[in-house]
C-alpha cells in the first residue's frame, strides 16, 4: 500500500500519506544493515516505494539504500542466476535444491514480483542514477529469459525451468509478466517486434482462459513460495494479488494499445519537482527537480492568488538533477508571510507544481 500512498501524494499532497512509510523506510536508510530483504518477493513490495519516497522527498539516500539492498538481496544472498537470469525465491531453493527433474527451482511468480518491482522502479528512476544501467541490464535480461520460457497458450507455468512440474496454467505470474513486459515496450527498453508477440499471447491466455463468463479471474495460484504451493491451481482458484496483477496487465496493454509511450503518461518520467524538504519549513527550504532532457526551465513561487513571489530558476538547464533553495523572501529580498506558496516547475511546455508550507 505504500507505492498506492506514494501515487496518491502526487496528486493530493497531504503529510499523512507517507508518514508511517516514510518512518519506517528512513528507519531502514539510517541503518547500518542491508540485509532486510531476504526474498525475491521484497523487491517489488519495497524497491518502488524507496524510489518514489527519494523522489518526493528530495532524499538521495533512499536511492542508494535502495541499491545497497538490491545488491545484498541480488548477489550477497546469491538470489539472481546470472546465467538464466531468473530468480530464487529465497536461499532455501538455491541449488543444490532442484524440482523434481532435478532442474533449478524458477517460481512463476516470485520472478513476476521482481519483474514488474524492476520495471515501477525504472518509471520512477532519475536519468542520471549511477545504478539505472544495472536495473535495465537485469530487466532485459529477465525479459528475454521469460519469452524463452512462455507455454504455447501464452502462460507461464508456476515451475520456469520444469515443464513437469505442476504444469498448467497460472495467473499471477503470467499477469505480472505481462505488465513488466508491456511497460518495457512502452518505455522503449524492450523491442516492440520482438516482445509485443509475447505480450500478446499472454493478455489471449488470460483474457479468454482465465477470465470466466462472468468476470471471476482464475488460475491463480494461492499464498506460497514456490510451485507446489496452493496446488491444485484450477480454473475456480483466485486470490486478491492475482486480481491487481491482472488489472495491472491489462491497464498497461491498455496504455500500449492506445499508442501512449511511458514518458506521455508517467508523471515521474518527464520533468520531475519533489515535494521540498523540509516541509512545513521556517524559513528555507530545498526544492529538487529533475529533467530527462536539456530544457528551458522556469521554477517560481506563487502564493495562493497566483501572484509570483520569487522566481529561483530562469534559463537553459542539461538533463539531470538539479536542486535549488527558496529562503522565503520574495524577489526583492522581503521576507514572505507565514502561509501555503506554490512551486511551479515549467520545463518545455510541461508543468508541475509542488504546495509548500512557510511556518515562521
Amino acid at each position: 500500500c505504500g507505492q498506492t500512498y506514494a501515487e496518491l501524494d502526487v496528486f493530493v499532497p497531504d503529510p499523512a500519506h507517507l508518514a508511517d512509510i516514510t518512518t519506517s523506510v528512513l528507519g531502514m536508510v539510517e541503518s547500518p544493515e542491508c540485509d532486510d530483504w531476504w526474498w525475491c518477493d521484497a523487491l517489488f513490495m519495497a524497491m518502488p516505494v524507496f524510489m518514489r519516497l527519494g523522489l518526493l522527498h528530495g532524499d538521495d539516500r533512499c536511492f542508494l539504500k535502495l541499491h545497497d539492498l538490491y545488491a545484498h538481496t541480488r548477489t550477497a544472498r546469491g538470489l539472481y542466476d546470472p546465467a538464466r537470469h531468473l530468480w530464487y525465491r529465497d536461499e532455501s531453493y538455491l541449488p543444490p535444491y532442484a524440482t523434481p527433474a532435478g532442474a533449478p527451482c524458477f517460481w512463476s511468480r516470485g520472478n513476476g514480483w521482481v519483474f514488474t518491482g524492476l520495471a515501477r522502479t525504472l518509471a520512477d528512476l532519475p536519468p542520471g542514477d549511477p545504478h539505472r544501467a544495472e536495473y535495465v541490464a537485469t530487466f532485459r535480461d529477465m525479459a528475454a529469459a521469460l519469452a524463452a520460457v512462455q507455454r504455447a497458450d501464452g502462460f507461464w507455468n508456476v515451475s520456469l525451468a520444469d515443464t513437469t512440474d505442476f504444469p498448467g496454467p497460472e495467473t499471477s505470474g503470467t499477469a505480472f509478466f505481462t505488465f513488466g513486459l508491456a511497460w518495457g515496450i512502452r518505455s522503449g527498453l524492450l523491442d516492440e517486434q520482438t516482445y509485443l508477440p509475447v505480450a500478446a499471447r499472454a493478455w489471449q491466455g488470460l483474457s479468454t482462459v482465465a477470465v470466466h463468463p462472468d468476470g471471476f479471474l482464475g488460475y491463480v495460484q494461492d499464498v506460497g513460495g514456490e510451485p507446489a504451493s496452493s496446488q491444485p491451481v484450477t480454473c475456480d482458484c483466485t486470490a486478491d494479488f492475482g486480481v491487481g496483477a491482472f488489472l495491472l496487465a491489462g491497464s498497461e496493454l491498455f496504455r500500449l494499445a492506445d499508442g501512449a509511450s511511458a514518458a506521455d503518461e508517467d508523471p515521474f518520467v518527464g520533468p520531475f519537482l519533489a515535494q521540498n524538504a523540509p516541509n512545513p519549513f521556517n524559513p528555507v527550504t530545498m526544492i529538487r527537480f529533475d529533467l530527462p532532457a536539456a530544457a528551458a526551465v522556469n521554477l517560481s513561487v506563487y502564493d495562493l492568488c497566483g501572484r509570483r513571489i520569487a522566481t529561483l530558476v530562469d534559463g537553459e538547464l542539461p538533463p539531470g538533477a538539479h536542486a535549488c533553495v527558496w529562503r522565503g523572501v520574495d524577489g526583492e529580498g522581503r521576507p514572505a508571510a507565514s502561509g501555503i506558496y506554490v512551486g511551479r516547475l515549467v520545463a518545455d511546455g510541461v508543468r508541475v507544481s509542488r504546495r509548500m508550507t512557510l511556518a515562521r
